[in-house]
């Protein structure tokens, strides 16, 4: 995913299960340490100010059988007319 410095992007996943998912964000195996990085449920809201906040990021979808990890790489751009609040649109397809 592409973010401009200084824009709100949102990283998303989900996990589909009959049982419920709690879901935790990390970077480098860590909880991300951006001041501007907020999580909501399945999705964590990344204000990008410096190259420190670019990079692999893994949102871990866990229930009470077992867990699943998704990468989302967050990489320095710049606003093209395709973007809206940190969504690409790429090949009619969102990223």
């Amino acid at each position: 995913m592409i973010c401009e410095k200084q824009t709100l992007c949102l990283l998303g996943c989900h996990a589909t299960s009959d049982y419920p998912v709690t879901y935790s964000w990390t970077k480098k195996g860590e909880l991300p340490d951006n001041n501007d990085a907020k999580t909501i449920n399945n999705t964590l809201a990344v204000r990008a100010s410096d190259a420190k906040d670019y990079g692999v990021y893994v949102c871990n979808a866990i229930n009470r059988f077992g867990s699943t990890a998704y990468n989302i790489t967050l990489s320095e751009g710049h606003k093209s007319s395709t973007a809206v609040s940190g969504i690409e649109e790429k090949d009619g397809e969102r990223c």
